[in-house]
């Protein structure tokens, strides 16, 4: 009970900070969030705090992974980037909260070109690499500088995307003029 005790605290503890690290190294996207290390990507997603492994469908392949429930569409069916150590890999799912552990492979680790991955699944929102890496060379104050850029740059799209909407929802006719 302690160890389970401790990874429940550990999972909490991570679930509250998670968010500001999401911003540089994964993303929170509609169905699931993720984040990396150099050697590993976790893989996050929410489902009904009843749920089971037995109403779970999940499929791990070197370079693609399916999630969802059984009998239904998945959440997750696509494409990794690179390729993973499938038998090095893993998953569990505590109080609706699937978590996947994905062991990258050998040549996608620590200092490969490839060792940071800008997406989980290929053609997701793809988050800038560059900045991670950037990490190493640059001064602290102007990696803030240039993630609070990205952060408005992400706002000021949404926002765009919000009142182009409304503007289309503006120019539809309405029942009642007819």
């Amino acid at each position: 009970i302690e160890e389970i005790s401790a990874k429940t605290y550990g999972l909490l503890e991570f679930l509250l900070f998670r968010e500001d690290i999401m911003a540089d190294y994964g993303a929170k996207l509609e169905n699931y969030e993720w984040i990396q290390t150099k050697t590993d990507v976790n893989i996050f997603v929410q489902f009904p705090p009843n749920t089971t492994k037995r109403d779970l469908d999940i499929r791990i392949r070197p370079r693609h992974l399916k999630v969802g429930l059984r009998g239904q569409q998945p959440i997750i069916d696509g494409d990794l980037p690179h390729k993973i150590l499938v038998d090095e890999s893993q998953w569990h799912i505590l109080d609706g909260l699937l978590e996947f552990n994905l062991e990258k492979a050998i040549e996608t680790r620590g200092d490969a070109p490839d060792s940071w991955w800008a997406s989980a699944i290929v053609g997701d929102e793809e988050i800038d690499v560059t900045l991670i890496e950037g990490e190493k060379y640059l001064d602290k104050s102007l990696l803030e500088k240039i993630k609070k850029q990205r952060q408005e740059e992400r706002a000021a799209k949404k926002a765009e995307e919000a009142a182009q909407l409304e503007a289309e929802q503006d120019d539809l006719p309405s029942l009642e003029d007819d």
